[in-house]
């Protein structure tokens, strides 16, 4: 059975590591928003020039 170590082990590591986790987060949440963007960009030019 795997023993757990209490948040006083895991704190400092996680308050360490949060700016590079929050980071990380907020690029993948612009890459995910620029995507959607770029795709409804694209669906448009094709509606308009299928017109």
């Amino acid at each position: 059975m795997t023993v757990f170590a209490h948040i006083g082990h895991w704190y400092v590591s996680i308050i360490y590591a949060a700016p590079a986790l929050l980071l990380a987060g907020a690029l993948a949440v612009s890459t995910l928003r620029q995507r959607r963007r770029d795709a409804a960009r694209r669906a448009a030019a094709a509606r308009n020039a299928s017109t």
